[in-house]
């Protein structure tokens, strides 16, 4: 390996494409990215990626020429990928690469799937309990994104913490405070109340929707009688989380599903509060994007959420349906 990454990343900060790509020549550096789980459905990974590539300079993204998950994707990643980066060095930024590759930087998010199988499908969990402890030795370099999930691989990979570079995430740009006219927008386009809470919550159970569902019915006597419960998040990804179940909306709440990038930021900049009471996260960008769209957090005393949330935020037991429901009740009532 030509240099550290963890110098090249250091060096590499501010600079122009131009001189960006000189630096790589410089050190002997031809860097492909593994883009196969970009083309999905957008996520924290996958906006994560989009934004590095946009800052990096020229580089080959390397990708299936259609959209490939589950099985076929994994497969394209272990026997085409390789052949198609040889002779480059590889960045694979979604958890997953090819073990053929030995010259990679693998940027792994978080080992929930050994933390808590349970709350992913059986699938998912057999065949990533098999290859990570295999490809963390194989590469050149781990990158996680926030102390608590450097020492989560650690434990459970098996390898040196020292070995693992914390780089945190940051926000994208159109998370920010939106003009009147703006929020008038979304809410017409999106039909949504003049007050609500927003929940960001997918089908992936550590988002712990049915509890703040339940917290938030059992409040209804104690919330001002125009507050909603908007929740957003894509509800669709059984093949790697199982089955939610079947969920009980109450009385003034909205279920959205995914909602389209032009919308998202607007939606949690008219909020007059965000839920993120996750049960385990590697890091939690939406804590991050909210902030940015100037909107009160409530997020969880828990893994990496209050890493990443500090004191900005109102921190609750995401296992306690009572921490939940007082949390709520606190970020409708007291306005500081």
């Amino acid at each position: 390996m030509p240099v550290e990454f963890s110098t090249l990343s250091a060096d590499r900060k501010g600079k122009a494409p131009s001189e960006q790509m000189s630096m790589r020549q410089s050190f002997g550096l031809s860097l492909a990215v593994n883009t196969r789980a970009a083309g999905l459905s957008m996520g924290g990974q996958q906006r994560v990626t989009t934004e590095i590539l946009q800052r990096l300079g020229p580089v080959e993204s390397i990708a299936p020429s259609r959209s490939l998950a589950g099985i076929k994707g994994h497969a394209w990643e272990q026997f085409v990928l390789p052949w198609r980066a040889r002779g480059k060095f590889l960045w694979s930024p979604s958890a997953t690469g090819p073990l053929a590759v030995r010259r990679q930087i693998l940027t792994l998010h978080d080992v929930a799937f050994l933390d808590i199988p349970e709350f992913f499908a059986p699938k998912f969990v057999r065949f990533y309990s098999t290859l990570m402890p295999r490809l963390v030795r194989r590469v050149a370099k781990v990158v996680t994104v926030s102390e608590f999930s450097r020492k989560r691989i650690a434990a459970t990979l098996g390898i040196e913490a020292d070995q693992i570079e914390v780089i945190s995430n940051g926000v994208c740009e159109q998370f920010h405070l939106y003009e009147p006219e703006d929020i008038a927008a979304v809410r017409a386009a999106l039909d949504l109340p003049q007050r609500y809470f927003v929940l960001q919550a997918t089908s992936d159970r550590r988002k712990n929707l049915p509890k703040v569902l339940q917290a938030w019915n059992d409040l209804q006597g104690e919330l001002p009688e125009d507050l909603w419960l908007v929740v957003a998040g894509n509800l669709a990804r059984e093949h790697v989380f199982g089955s939610l179940g079947s969920l009980s909306a109450g009385p003034r709440t909205r279920i959205l599903g995914f909602v389209d990038e032009q919308y998202f930021a607007p939606l949690i900049a008219a909020a007059e509060g965000f839920l993120f009471p996750s049960l385990y996260e590697g890091f939690g960008i939406p804590i991050l994007e909210a902030m940015g769209c100037g909107t009160p957090v409530l997020t969880s005393a828990a893994t990496a959420t209050q890493e990443v949330a500090g004191d900005a935020a109102l921190l609750v037991d995401p296992a306690s349906l009572r921490s939940i429901a007082e949390g709520i009740r606190e970020l409708a009532t007291d306005a500081d």
